[in-house]
């Protein structure tokens, strides 16, 4: 659980990553509203997001979808 306690490094090379985002539709975890808060996020801090989509699944894609979510990750490494 360390990994939420500590405070994410900051870096200048951060900014030149390629940002993109899945929301995940059902998810009972990070409720929609705030799926579409970090995405303003992303775009508010970097003014860009090359690739948005959404999957109908719970908060786990890479358990329920990861078929279908490994397919998005390369559509977006395409974009």
């Amino acid at each position: 659980m360390g990994v939420f306690d500590d405070p994410m490094p900051s870096s200048d090379e951060y900014d030149a990553v390629t940002k993109a985002y899945i929301r995940c539709t059902k998810d009972g975890i990070i409720p929609h509203g705030e799926q579409k808060a970090m995405i303003q996020d992303i775009y508010a801090t970097s003014g860009q997001l090359v690739y948005e989509n959404a999957l109908e699944t719970l908060h786990f894609p890479q358990l329920t979808m990861p078929e279908k979510l490994a397919s998005m990750i390369v559509d977006a490494i395409m974009a």
